[in-house]
């Protein structure tokens, strides 16, 4: 159980000059000596609180954590990784933007790494330069051109709006290297897609056929490059039918969970067992009733079942079975 103080940032936490003065550092940095965790809230972005992260001796620490964007966001400190998004539509951002371009009202627009600031004010100038907030002053009124960003859409986009899916796909390139790293866009997100949020975020989009038909085209050039073993619970029903080996692998939802779950506090996340019991029991369902390539054996698949093997023996079995499949 976590010891916790979660406060707001500006206009609380922050005096009238936008920083935080010594006593509340003090304290805080005592709270921490007892085992407090101190979360920042704020509605900004979290890069743009690096400075104060810093000042609270919280600045890239593992098992920390700050929530942003008016509870958008949750990020560890530890690399800025996101372990929640939830942002708005390209469309409902632009319906907003310009519902403040009547209003003739200072805007800030977040995406993850950057802050577009519009119709900047004498005071919001002083108040940045106080904050030491890094940010791009913009001089046009339009946002247009944030559909043109690479990686844009993983902060922006609604993932059950299928429109916004499809349009942020014409953007997207993936990209693996011989060190098992993954690029999306030429951003190292190896970690990322490992996370609780993005399994059940691809159960979500996997129903939609145009993700369906990017994915399968991707992987059907990894495969062309050589000699490659894909995993994925169409691979070899849709993605490689004629694949010269397929191993259709299960284990019980309870292996699978204490896995999941090892592997997370290993990693340094807060994990629950019977929370990642059930977000592994949903994605199943999903899988299995989407009406677009559901998962499903391969009839000329050998199955393996895992829940009672070392990591160790699984790879021995399959190896094995490798050799089986060149000598034929």
């Amino acid at each position: 159980m976590y010891k916790l103080i979660a406060s707001d940032m500006d206009e609380t936490l922050l005096n009238d000059n936008h920083q935080i003065c010594q006593h509340n550092i003090d304290m805080i940095l005592k709270a921490k000596e007892k085992g407090v965790k101190f979360v920042p809230a704020t509605g900004r972005g979290f890069m743009s609180i690096q400075h104060d992260l810093k000042t609270l001796g919280l600045y890239d620490e593992l098992g920390e954590y700050v929530i942003s964007f008016n509870g958008g966001a949750l990020t560890e400190n530890k690399d800025n990784q996101i372990l929640f998004f939830e942002g708005l539509s390209f469309e409902k951002t632009k319906e907003i933007f310009e519902f403040g371009l009547d209003c003739h009202v200072c805007q800030h627009i977040y995406t993850k790494d950057t802050v577009y600031v519009f119709n900047l004010s004498e005071s919001e100038a002083q108040r940045i330069q106080n904050q030491k907030v890094e940010c791009v002053i913009m001089e046009e009124n339009t946002i247009d051109f944030l559909i043109e960003l690479d990686g844009i859409y993983d902060k922006i986009i609604d993932l059950n709006d299928e429109k916004a899916v499809e349009q942020a796909i014409e953007h997207i390139q993936i990209r693996l290297t011989p060190d098992n790293k993954v690029y999306l866009n030429d951003e190292d997100v190896s970690n990322q897609i490992r996370q609780d949020q993005v399994s059940l975020g691809a159960s979500c989009v996997s129903k939609y056929q145009v993700v369906r038909s990017f994915l399968v085209d991707e992987q059907r050039k990894m495969a062309k490059a050589g000699n490659v073993i894909l995993d994925g619970r169409d691979i070899g029903t849709v993605v490689l039918p004629n694949a010269d080996l397929k191993i259709y692998q299960i284990a019980s939802v309870e292996t699978r969970a204490k896995r999941r779950y090892l592997e997370n506090l290993e990693r340094g996340l807060d994990a629950d067992l019977e929370t990642i019991k059930k977000e592994i029991e949903e994605r199943d369902y999903q899988d299995t009733h989407r009406e677009i390539s559901p998962l499903k054996k391969a009839e000329d698949a050998i199955e393996l079942d895992t829940s009672s093997l070392t990591l160790e023996e699984v790879v021995e079995q399959v190896l094995t079975l490798i050799q089986k499949a060149k000598e034929e």
